[in-house]
């Protein structure tokens, strides 16, 4: 329901785990694919990969995120 008052908003999952959870909700079609911003590592101590995830996904992530703001 949260989701749905800020219908405009970008939706950036911190982690795979809620990264999971929000996929649900667009293949159910709750929320539009297309202001999910995928990739983003959780930023806990406790996640010794990310880093490395967020190197690997930066360019994609630096191009959706533009195109969020600039470009629709």
């Amino acid at each position: 329901p949260e989701l749905g008052e800020v219908g405009n908003a970008l939706v950036i999952p911190l982690g795979s785990a809620a990264a999971r959870a929000v996929q649900r909700l667009v293949d159910a079609g709750r929320i539009d694919g297309a202001r999910v911003l995928v990739g983003f590592p959780h930023p806990s101590g406790a996640n010794r990969h990310r880093v490395r995830q967020f190197k690997e996904f930066r360019a994609e992530l630096r191009q959706r995120t533009r195109f969020w703001f600039y470009e629709r």
